[in-house]
């Protein structure tokens, strides 16, 4: 069969080239298409190409997932270039300016090795997207004083310091991410960032200062702000109702937990280590919640009812005896209809006894309930519900790896009858169940 032929001259004016593939059949080697004087958008993602060389009318190009490792030989970076994605390559080195860009839009750079400070973009009022996740570059955030259309701002997983950029100049925000970074001083005010979906300030960074409102961003689902030191309170989720996880540990924000079920897509709310204050509201409309952290506070009162939380996975509610509370009274709350339950932790509490009869058996491995006020009776229930259940392997496996089947009931809980000798820890413990009771 003849070999193809392809006559350059005639395929001057072509105005897009599209060499993607999801074959094992990859290109290699560099890419010139300086002799397609029309060509204005070129895309060649997932294809293993180590060079490219463009035009100077070159409008977009989205050189994605290659092994491309300098950025692309541009002969100009002219003002009709809007669309740069070179994401999932192996780029190093320093980032061109591109402040004569006023056309830009895209600028997606996630996951390459640059380690350069970021190139101003305060000529750019057009961008839409600025992604530089998961590099080493350094220096302040880039200051967004004239950025209307910005939709998503991702700078994590890299070395910026100094203050987060203000957001006001961003009315269009849907996604700030700011993860993993060495960021001080205050969060940024988000009351004009009304589309914010996502937002996400957690990850080694040294922030300060008071929680901001989220009131106003109506379409917030993720938040993240763990382990940067926050004071304040949490906001009425009535505000917020398409709330799906919020992930506040470890800092010090206070006073009553807001109202759950306002937020009926919840599925993770992790406020472990906080102070926060008052009783635990109302869960049984949470339908879709896995994740419910609250240990380490100062909660008190009684547990709500959970009998219609069939997607519950962890459940914690462990030490809430800060600043001298006494925490949680009453009893264990009744888990049978919680199917997928790996985890019920609610040590060090004042609870008394169990309002359950049978215990959940698909994936159950840890239950910790120790340093309570049980009595002999409810341990004697608590070790015969889990010895009456199918979790007859020793080992569970889940995402987190492998973990062994563990109940704490000792402590200041009574032990079972006849102690070491009670007959259900002895059948468990012969399954390979943790038993400890002292």
């Amino acid at each position: 069969m003849a070999g193809l032929t392809i006559n350059l001259e005639q395929l001057s004016n072509l105005s897009k080239i599209n060499l993607s593939t999801t074959s094992t059949n990859k290109l290699n080697g560099h890419i010139d298409v300086t002799q397609f004087t029309g060509l204005n958008e070129f895309i060649c993602a997932s294809s293993g190409i180590s060079n490219f060389i463009a035009n100077d009318n070159i409008v977009q190009f989205n050189l994605s997932d290659n092994n491309l490792s300098a950025f692309p030989s541009l002969t100009s970076l002219t003002e009709l270039l809007s669309c740069i994605i070179i994401n999932d390559n192996n780029v190093s080195g320093s980032l061109p300016s591109l402040e004569t860009n006023t056309k830009l839009k895209k600028f997606n750079i996630n996951n390459n090795n640059f380690s350069s400070i970021l190139p101003s973009f305060s000529a750019n009022n057009n961008l839409e997207e600025i992604d530089v996740g998961f590099n080493s570059l350094n220096g302040t955030a880039p200051l967004l004083i004239d950025t209307p259309k910005l939709i998503n701002l991702v700078l994590r997983n890299n070395s910026f310091s100094g203050q987060l950029p203000a957001l006001s100049s961003s009315p269009n925000l849907e996604i700030a991410d700011f993860r993993n970074n060495s960021f001080s001083g205050e969060l940024p005010a988000l009351s004009g960032n009304k589309l914010l979906t996502q937002f996400y300030c957690n990850g080694n960074n040294n922030l300060s200062g008071f929680m901001p409102s989220v009131s106003a961003c109506e379409k917030i689902r993720n938040i993240n702000v763990t382990l940067i030191g926050l004071s304040g309170f949490i906001h009425d989720f009535h505000l917020t109702p398409e709330l799906v996880t919020y992930h506040a540990f470890k800092n010090n924000l206070t006073g009553p937990l807001p109202t759950f079920s306002a937020a009926p897509d919840l599925i993770t709310i992790d406020f472990n280590e906080n102070y926060l204050t008052g009783s635990i509201p109302f869960l049984n409309n949470c339908i879709n919640i896995k994740n419910l952290s609250l240990n380490n506070n100062a909660l008190t009162g009684r547990f709500p009812e959970v009998t219609n939380l069939s997607a519950l996975e962890y459940f914690r509610f462990n030490a809430n005896t800060r600043s001298g509370s006494s925490g949680i009274i009453g009893d264990i709350p009744d888990v049978a209809n919680s199917p997928k339950l790996q985890t019920l932790d609610i040590a060090s509490n004042s609870l008394t006894g169990w309002s359950g009869t049978e215990w959940p058996s698909l994936s159950f491995f840890n239950l910790q309930c120790q340093n309570n006020n049980l009595t002999t009776e409810t341990v004697d229930r608590l070790l015969s519900a889990l010895d009456a259940t199918q979790l007859t392997s020793p080992m569970y496996k889940d995402s987190g790896g492998t973990r062994n089947r563990v109940a704490q009931l000792g402590g200041s809980n009574a032990s079972p009858t006849d102690g070491a000798s009670n007959a259900f820890k002895v059948n468990l413990e012969a399954k390979g169940w943790t038993i400890g009771i002292t």
